[in-house]
This record gives C-alpha cells, structure tokens and sequence, in this order.
C-alpha cells in the first residue's frame, strides 16, 4: 500500500541529498571569529528551511495516519485494562507468596543446620565421654548415645527439603537484585570508588529545577550558564 506518493518522497529526498552536502562543509568549518560564525548561521537558516519544506509536504499525510493508530492503540489498551490489571494482581499475589516461601525455607533450612551442628557437637561430647568411661557399661552407654545422636544428624542430612509449589501455567525465575540498604556508606563508596561512579547517574535536569531552593556551592555542585542556538 503507497502511503506517500512515489513523486512526493523523491521531492523530499532530493532536497535533503543537497542540504546533506551542507554537513560536510559546516564540518570544515572552524568558527573562529564574526564571519566564520554568519556563515554557519546562514547554513543552518538553509537547513531549517529544506527541513521546514519536508515537514510541511510529509506531515499533513503523516499526522492522520499517525492520529489513527494512537486511537487504535488508545483502543487496545481500555480493551486490555482489566486483563492487564488482572495479571499484574495475579503475579503480585504469586511473587509475594514465592517470597514468603523462599524465606521460609532458608529459615528451616538455617533450623535443620543448627540442629545438626547441635547433635553432632553433643555426640563429639558423648565420644570424649566415651573415650574417658571407667567401666565397660558405661562406654557401651555412652557409645549408644553417640550412635543415636549420629544417625539423627545424619537424617536430618539426608532428610530433603520440602519442594517448592509449582504452578501448570506459570513458572519462576530468581534473580539477584542490589538495593541500598546504608545509604552513608553507599555514597561514602561512591565518593571513593571509580567503580560505582559509572553507575550513578545524576538527574541534573531536576537538579537544575530544584536549584532555586539551595545554595549550589553547599553540595560541590555550581550553577553556569550554558548556550542554547535556535531558529529565530
């Protein structure tokens, strides 16, 4: 389907192949006092009139075209709201429990190695006692002992943990993921570390709106002024 005559993106196209040209000599360009400064000027004034000239014969076929798919779109989504809503809640809901059973399961899982740590050290006690027993009866008690406490810190190895729910139409992925939990220390670090400075990035547009409501120079920051060049 031809969306923009043939004869129209060739116009435009070829009146772009000749500003084009312009790039290359505004390159060479070194503005280095008043004239060199007028002459590029007068090549951007160029620029901004063939772009103008495009714009002028493209957009009038464009904006409907580009106004009907925003609505189509606008459609899609009120059509999808309620299914979109309804998943999110459904994945909010499975996340927070998998979360609650991951914690769950390490703190069982901290629990069973606690408790074998426990009965392993007190059959090393029984062992040591055993070693010492003054009768034959007693060694052979104390060596029942250490036996019994054995075998249970060899179940509760051997014991699995209880497997994770899974869904039929859903599965889970575990990522790992940072957040500041200091945030003193993490700056402190920033401020110290080329590392984590290529990591932070620095919302200088906000800071520029917010900058009215302090004194720059506090917070090693300082307020310059920039240039902007538009068309008049």
């Amino acid at each position: 389907m031809e969306i923009i005559k043939a004869e129209v993106l060739t116009s435009v196209r070829a009146d772009a192949l000749k500003i084009s040209s312009v790039a290359a000599e505004v390159d060479a360009i070194e503005v280095v006092d008043e004239e060199s400064y007028q002459l590029v000027d007068t090549y951007l004034a160029r620029v901004r009139l063939a772009k103008k000239k495009g714009e002028d014969r493209i957009d009038p076929i464009i904006k409907p075209i580009y106004a009907g798919l925003q609505s189509l779109y606008k459609l899609k989504t009120e059509l999808l709201a309620p299914l979109l809503d309804a998943e999110a809640s459904g994945k909010a809901k499975m996340k927070d429990f998998k979360l609650l059973e991951m914690r769950k399961a390490r703190e069982d899982q901290e629990r069973r190695e606690a408790e074998q740590r426990r009965l392993e050290a007190d059959a090393r006690k029984k062992q040591e006692a055993e070693d010492n027993a003054k009768t034959e009866a007693m060694r052979k008690r104390l060596a029942a002992q250490r036996e019994k406490l054995e075998e249970q810190a060899a179940a509760i190895q051997q014991t699995p943990a209880p497997p994770p729910v899974r869904a039929a139409s859903s599965t889970t992925r575990t990522v790992k993921k940072l957040r500041i939990v200091n945030e003193d220390l993490f700056w402190a670090c920033v401020a110290r570390e080329n590392v984590l400075r290529g990591y932070v990035t620095v919302d200088l547009v906000g800071l520029n709106k917010y900058a009215a409501g302090f004194d720059p120079a506090e917070y090693g920051l300082e307020q310059y002024d920039d240039v902007q060049i538009v068309g008049r």
